[in-house]
């Protein structure tokens, strides 16, 4: 991917290109904390669509963000990881969390004090 993929040439832009939507956050969300199937997915509070889910894997993987591979016993089952540009998104989710704890409820939530853990002990 470069510079020309993009509409604008600002970093915020294209990066919002990249991971802004409201479903790549959490799907990237639920990786973090440990899921990495597509049910798995599926079963997050959010209740993401299916097509949307399917459509926002595939791009997440295009973009390079996540990686996936077939179970060996089972072909129909497929396991997400995040790459190392996914995990580069860590410390940015966990200021986005840190940022809604401060500002919009000041009481301090699983989600961010889950990635401030991971920050800590990378």
């Amino acid at each position: 991917m470069n510079k020309t993929d993009f509409r604008s040439c600002c970093p915020l832009s294209s990066s919002l290109e990249l991971i802004g939507d409201k479903w790549s956050l959490l799907i990237i969300r639920d990786l973090l904390m440990g899921k990495n199937t597509y049910s798995d997915f599926l079963s997050s509070p959010e209740n993401i669509a299916s097509n949307v889910l399917i459509t926002r894997l595939k791009t997440l993987k295009e973009y390079g963000i996540i990686d996936v591979r077939k179970d060996k016993d089972r072909k129909n089952i497929k396991y997400y990881s995040l790459t190392e540009m996914g995990k580069g998104l860590l410390p940015v989710m966990a200021e986005l969390a840190l940022w809604y704890e401060k500002h919009i409820y000041a009481e301090p939530e699983p989600l961010s004090q889950h990635l401030t853990n991971i920050i800590k002990n990378s």
